[in-house]
């Protein structure tokens, strides 16, 4: 399902010590995630997908609200709230904002006063929705809980978009049916798998006890390292393959197929 795969792609790339190298890395990860995800669903009634959001300003805003949240200096009692999910909102309307969408399947239900329509000439979002989440976060030992939250934000705000596709459609006529515009609007856009993901046995998939990430801790220390072992110093632009033995902050972690930047790893076994 599309935001299962969303949720467990961002959990994973959360749950890795090393792989979320900078504010920036994570914006752009956050997303290009939503920008597949949105990929993966289509417009209601019309069964079209989105073509072409706007993703260069949905990251730059997303950098915008990292930096917002972490410049909020808050007394440690009572417990400090994170706004993050609501400054995250401007972000994702950004994303919709004059976004385009495919313009195929044909819509099945013809243009008002037309009996079918022939040819989509254009298909755009015409209002990038409303973020009604307004609440603030509470401090969690898990990125869980803050997926979660984004996920059900971000589906909420999928009902409030709108959009208007121009067609050529087929209208009555004597004796036979004649060409013309016609325009559809719609609403909504729908991307499943929004709710838990539940096993054979009812159990939530996804959690923090399924999420490994690919760098296994091995050591805090040298001694912990067979001698004939060499190590890495992490760094953000090395490039690692499977196996290495990579130090960071005098941690030392087992490198399980990470992938370029220490920026996408993925939890794939040897």
């Amino acid at each position: 399902m599309s935001w299962g795969i969303f949720k467990s792609n961002m959990k994973r790339y959360m749950a890795n010590p090393i792989g979320v190298a900078t504010q920036q890395a994570f914006a752009k990860k956050l997303t290009t995630e939503y920008d597949m995800c949105m990929r993966r669903g289509m417009q209601g009634i019309n069964l079209c997908a989105i073509q072409k959001g706007n993703s260069q300003l949905m990251e730059q805003l997303v950098n915008v609200a990292l930096a917002q949240c972490f410049a909020i200096r808050q007394p440690s009692q009572p417990l400090p709230l994170s706004p993050i999910i609501k400054n995250l909102g401007p972000a994702v309307k950004a994303y919709w904002a004059g976004a385009t969408m495919n313009p195929f399947p044909i819509p099945p239900i013809p243009a008002p006063g037309s009996i079918q329509n022939i040819i989509v000439s254009q298909n755009i979002c015409i209002n990038p929705g409303s973020w009604v989440v307004q609440f603030q976060l509470p401090p969690v030992l898990s990125s869980n809980f803050f997926i979660d939250i984004f996920v059900l934000a971000a589906t909420i705000h999928l009902i409030t978009l709108k959009g208007m596709i121009y067609t050529t459609s087929m209208y009555p006529s004597a004796p036979s049916p004649i060409p013309g515009p016609g325009v559809i609007q719609w609403s909504g856009y729908i991307v499943p798998g929004a709710g838990p993901s539940l096993d054979a046995d009812g159990n939530v998939i996804g959690s923090t006890a399924d999420v490994v990430s690919d760098w296994q801790p091995i050591g805090d220390s040298s001694n912990d390292i067979p001698s004939i072992t060499t190590t890495k110093k992490f760094s953000p632009n090395e490039i690692y393959n499977s196996g290495d033995v990579v130090e960071s902050n005098g941690k030392f972690y087992l490198a399980q197929n990470p992938d370029k930047n220490g920026e996408r790893c993925w939890n794939i076994p040897f």
